[in-house]
């Protein structure tokens, strides 16, 4: 085991704003879960189709990745 993660939890919020990288992550969850993947195709049409949600993700993640960075 490399992690274990919390509710509520994320993992690799980079690969939603870097670059043309393709990343692969193997998990096993203990009980349910829900997923979403967001890469940057998505942001970039949410971007376009609704900036203001757009937005808040971007903050989100802004925020995400700096409290990881800080650490």
């Amino acid at each position: 085991t490399l992690a274990t993660l919390e509710p509520p939890a994320f993992f690799d919020e980079e690969a939603a704003v870097g670059r043309d990288t393709i990343r692969w992550f193997s998990t096993r969850a203990r009980g349910p879960v829900s997923v979403l993947a967001l890469g940057r195709a998505d942001l970039d049409a949410l971007c376009e189709s609704f900036p203001p949600g757009a937005n808040r993700v971007l903050m989100r993640l802004a925020s995400i990745l700096s409290m990881r960075h800080q650490s």
